[in-house]
């Protein structure tokens, strides 16, 4: 005690600055340290991804994901060290988009062919094969985790007409449930107008970027990219309003869970319906044959295998709907999705060139012993093998007649 107080004043303000930096690393170490053992990313901020004005986001070009490989537009490739310019495209090709969330982008790989996308391509090209169309099939995986039908339409219109496809298939209906932005949001409401979160935020930001708070805002948000103590703090102080959400939808009981159901499961339908419809008007009217499907989700009407019953069980735990119990209203909305769907069958699946699917309930007679689901919304292979069996049942007419006609 009597060396710091005989320290001149300029060597205890150097020890009092090296105290505060150990202690400031220490606790980043152990912060760090926790969030490798619970296997949690550090960052707010879109560190894997690249903006896209209007669409919202893919991967960064030329990155690496796990086992896939991202080409120069953020997309997937189907074969790893693929290379290829969607601006161009052979006489003999025959091009099909493949659009969706995370389960065609593709989780739960065991190698970069196992996707819906490649699968789709080499079911079709062994179609071709054995009918005699010299045709070399190319279905290209525009597939992004957390994209919903508006943000597909809108990478149909902006990334994928200029590609000159030959057809274009919408598999969603999960992310059309669980899309919709933060509730204390001001920009809350537009995701009702296809508006998706990342640009929710990005207008946000924007805004109050003129403001000191704003940009103090921002400056923490980036800094929780670099340390793991930040973005602790920044997830706890951002995220204390959910909390309060949570306890307000608890205290009202039932009734209030119904009255949040009947409030935004229109509006996610309402949303959905109008891609579906102006995704079929842009594909008729650029000549492109469209096939728009339901994808299969696990609601508990399945035959579980123990593994699968175990994931289920543990939704509830782990995710909310507008802070109400997510399977309680994934079922209400994709009821009311089926009803969607089997209008717009009864009122498209009279033109050649347009298919409308419901395969929701395509898992209702699996094995309950084999494992179709990795999680609450992606799939196995096995699951991914039967999806493909029965889409090429559904569309092979289709894909065939569009063939012909290119090759007369």
């Amino acid at each position: 005690m009597n060396k710091f107080q005989n320290m001149s004043g300029f060597k205890k303000g150097l020890l009092l600055i090296a105290i505060t930096l150990v202690l400031l690393v220490t606790i980043e170490l152990m912060f760090r340290v926790v969030y490798f053992v619970v296997n949690r990313p550090i960052g707010a901020g879109t560190n894997y991804s690249t903006y896209l004005p209007i669409i919202g986001y893919r991967k960064k070009p030329y990155s690496n994901h796990g086992i896939q490989t991202f080409d120069r537009y953020g997309l997937p490739l189907n074969e790893p060290h693929q290379e290829r310019d969607l601006l161009k495209k052979p006489d003999d090709e025959f091009r099909v988009i493949m659009l969706g969330g995370s389960t065609v982008e593709g989780r739960f790989l065991t190698s970069s062919t196992d996707t819906l996308p490649a699968r789709l391509e080499r079911s079709i090209q062994k179609m071709f094969n054995d009918n005699g169309i010299g045709l070399k099939t190319s279905v290209i995986n525009g597939g992004s985790s957390g994209y919903f039908s508006g943000q597909e339409l809108a990478s149909f219109i902006y990334q994928f007409l200029s590609t000159k496809p030959d057809m274009v298939v919408f598999f969603n209906g999960v992310n059309d449930f669980t899309v919709y932005g933060n509730n204390k949001s001001s920009a809350y409401d537009l995701f009702e107008h296809n508006y998706n979160n990342v640009q929710s935020e990005f207008f946000d930001s924007y805004n109050r970027f003129f403001t000191v708070s704003g940009i103090m805002y921002a400056l923490i948000k980036n800094a929780t990219a670099h340390s793991a103590a930040i973005d602790f703090l920044f997830k706890l102080l951002t995220r204390f309003d959910r909390f309060t959400e949570i306890v307000e939808v608890k205290i009202g009981g039932e009734a209030s869970v119904k009255s949040v159901i009947e409030k935004y499961v229109p509006i996610h339908i309402n949303r959905y319906h109008r891609n579906l419809l102006a995704s079929i008007g842009v594909a008729r009217q650029f000549d492109i044959d469209i096939a728009y499907i339901l994808q299969p989700t696990m609601l508990g009407n399945e035959p579980l295998t123990k593994s699968e019953l175990a994931i289920l069980k543990a939704i509830p735990q782990k995710l909310k709907w507008h802070n109400i119990d997510y399977i309680t209203a994934k079922r209400v909305f994709y009821q009311r999705s089926q009803d969607m769907f089997r209008t717009a069958i009864s009122q498209y699946n009279k033109h050649t060139n347009v298919t409308v699917l419901d395969f929701s309930r395509l898992f209702d007679d699996k094995d309950s012993n084999i494992d179709f689901y990795g999680d609450r919304a992606h799939y196995l292979n096995i699951g991914r093998e039967k999806i493909i069996k029965k889409m090429m049942q559904a569309l092979s007419n289709q894909i065939m007649a569009k063939a012909k006609s290119r090759l007369n």
